[in-house]
């Protein structure tokens, strides 16, 4: 048996960190069947939008915790789509238990966020960006190099550094990279929005062109 916190359409709002703009909370099925919780926020661009920023949060995060996020991405001229995992958030449990964030296993995530892109695709204008964070980028990665979901970007980031992979019409599995930017891809990510005046590391693919650059700056806001 599973259980879940009751389908509430309302977003839990917090003083001083207002929802994107046009927000809603969208349920959607997982590959299970399981009744997982979406925010969709439209682009505010008057010439049209710039696609969509599909945002995955880290292990036991939660939709209002990137507020702030959609916000900027808003105001860079994207739809914005953030989920709540299986397990995690308002989404439904597979557990009796809803304070265990309990998984079993990965497959699940891919899952569903494949669904939810599905589900909510007429929502969503293309282009699409992943942004993910932590344990999102490893479900991302993994459901875009398995080709369950399709992006025309990606980025990765985790706490101690900022790492962006762009995609160009080649799968990921294909690139040819420098052993340290392997090394680092390969390890946990996090979302850059949270760092505040700490050095960050930028690793840019353009896999099309197996082309890499790496810079190092200051970042405040991502």
């Amino acid at each position: 048996p599973t259980s879940s916190p009751s389908q509430d359409d309302s977003l839990v709002l917090v003083p001083g960190n207002p929802p994107p703009e046009g927000a809603e909370i969208i349920w959607f099925k997982g590959a299970a069947g399981r009744n997982l919780r979406a925010c969709v926020a439209p682009a505010l661009s008057k010439s049209g939008p710039r696609g969509t920023a599909i945002v995955c949060p880290g292990r036991t995060e939660f939709i209002e915790k990137y507020f702030e996020v959609g916000r900027e991405l808003q105001a860079m001229g994207f739809a914005v789509v953030i989920l709540d995992w299986p397990g995690q958030g308002l989404s439904e449990r597979l557990l009796d238990d809803t304070r265990k964030g309990h998984i079993d296993r990965f497959e699940t995530f891919m899952g569903a966020l494949a669904n939810g892109l599905d589900q909510l695709e007429e929502r969503l204008p293309r282009p699409y960006v992943s942004v993910a964070h932590s344990m999102g980028g490893a479900i991302a990665l993994a459901a875009i190099s398995q080709n369950l979901v399709k992006v025309d970007a990606a980025a990765f980031m985790r706490h101690v550094g900022v790492e962006i992979a762009v995609f160009r019409d080649a799968p990921f599995a294909t690139l040819c990279l420098p052993a340290v930017i392997k090394q680092r891809l390969g390890r946990s990510f996090a979302f850059a929005g949270l760092l505040r005046n700490k050095r960050a590391k930028l690793a840019f693919v353009v896999i099309g062109r197996q082309l890499s650059l790496i810079l190092e700056g200051e970042f405040v806001r991502l």
